[in-house]
């Protein structure tokens, strides 16, 4: 079982579904610290499709380089899912994973993978192609990836 606490950046907004409570959506934006964090114990074993270098993936690529602010015009972002979520206090969440068979990143993997392999790029200058060398590249390096997280905001 894997516990994982982000801050969300933008205010929370909590959506029931028609079910009432068996499933509630929440919407929000992380910083790229809670993204180093989030992929530190988040899988995509639950998506159907694993993200690797691609002509998708290359052009998320060009829009963080030179139109980061076009990003969010031009993705619907990141599914998580997760069967234990707790709402605290000062716009954070815990964010328990338990079954990655059902829990992880449902959708949204080739943007994941996008981001995590700019990410190594910009502060590792290394080119990563496969989900699998990805997350073994992130767990190897997660603490110096914190450490050099700064140059991530103002590059």
């Amino acid at each position: 079982m894997t516990k994982i606490i982000l801050k969300l950046s933008a205010p929370l907004a909590q959506q029931s579904s028609k079910e009432g409570v068996l499933i509630n959506k929440l919407h929000s934006s992380i910083s790229p610290v809670q993204f180093i964090k989030l992929l530190n114990q988040a899988d995509n074993k639950v998506n159907p499709r694993t993200a690797k270098t691609n002509l998708i993936t290359k052009a998320i690529h060009e829009t963080l380089e030179t139109s980061p602010e076009m990003f969010w015009y031009k993705t619907k972002g990141i599914l998580l899912s997760t069967e234990n979520l707790r709402l605290l206090e000062r716009n954070r969440v815990e964010i328990t994973l338990s079954n990655f068979e059902f829990e992880g990143i449902m959708d949204g993997g080739h943007n994941t993978f996008a981001i995590a392999t700019f990410m190594i790029k910009k502060l590792f200058n290394l080119k990563i192609n496969t989900w699998k060398e990805c997350k073994q590249f992130w767990q190897n390096n997660y603490k110096e990836m914190l450490d050099l997280k700064f140059r991530i905001l103002v590059e």
